[in-house]
C-alpha cells in the first residue's frame, strides 16, 4: 500500500497539533475535539503518538438498509403489493413489518 510519507507525517502533526486537552472518556461524548483543520473531529481526539501504527486499506458500503424494508413475520420481504419470494430481511433493524 504505497503513500505519501511526508504527507502523512504533515498530516499526523497537523491532527495532534488540532487534539484538545480534554480527557478522554470512551463512553461519552467527551468534546475531545480538534480545532483549526479542514475538517474537525468532534470527540475522542486522541492524539496519534505511540506506535505502533499500522494501516488498512478500506472502501465505503452500505451495509444495513435501517428500515429501508418491509417484512412480515418471517422475515420475508415485501413490497406495497406481494411477498417476494425467498428474498430474506438479514439486515439488522428491518423498516415496517406487514401481516
Amino acid at each position: 500500500m504505497g503513500f505519501n510519507k511526508s504527507q502523512f507525517m504533515k498530516t499526523v502533526a497537523e491532527f495532534n497539533a488540532a487534539a484538545g486537552e480534554i480527557r478522554f472518556d470512551p463512553m461519552i461524548k467527551d468534546g475531545k475535539h480538534t480545532s483549526g483543520l479542514a475538517v474537525d473531529k468532534t470527540n475522542w481526539a486522541q492524539r496519534i503518538d505511540q506506535a505502533p501504527y499500522v494501516a488498512y486499506p478500506v472502501t465505503t458500503g452500505i451495509t444495513f438498509t435501517f428500515g429501508g424494508l418491509g417484512i412480515n413475520g418471517n422475515a420475508q420481504v415485501q413490497t406495497s403489493q406481494t411477498l417476494m419470494l425467498n428474498r430474506y430481511n438479514r439486515a439488522l433493524r428491518a423498516g415496517v413489518t406487514r401481516p
